[in-house]
């Protein structure tokens, strides 16, 4: 179950696709102090000529901690963050299953 601000986060995790439809959330986890998110961009079909460019990493994350900074009135997030861009299907499937069992290691790890 998540706190208050949990659930503001999730919320607007999940809007993100609507703010940018090239981009599509795969799979994540949202975690007591972190969150973990996969995301495919360029996802969609190929936009019309004159359309604007692929947003970017910086951008997408940058927008997404702002709102739901405001939406929590305070600050919530470190300034940095860290990515990963995946190469092949063996780093797809092992990421994957890191955000999928990371809320039980959480548990097991005494962290809950």
């Amino acid at each position: 179950m998540l706190t208050p601000y949990g659930s503001i986060a999730e919320h607007d995790l999940l809007a993100i696709p609507r703010h940018f439809p090239d981009v599509e959330i795969l799979n994540y986890a949202i975690m007591p102090d972190h969150l973990h998110i996969l995301l495919a961009l360029g996802c969609r079909e190929a936009a019309a000529e004159g359309s604007r460019p692929l947003p970017t990493i910086p951008t997408i994350i940058g927008q997404y901690k702002s709102g739901v900074s405001r939406k929590c009135k305070r600050p919530l997030w470190q300034q940095s963050y860290h990515d990963h861009v995946i190469r092949n299907r063996r780093d797809f499937e092992e990421i994957w299953s890191y955000i999928d069992h990371n809320p039980l290691q959480w548990v097991l790890d005494g962290k809950a």
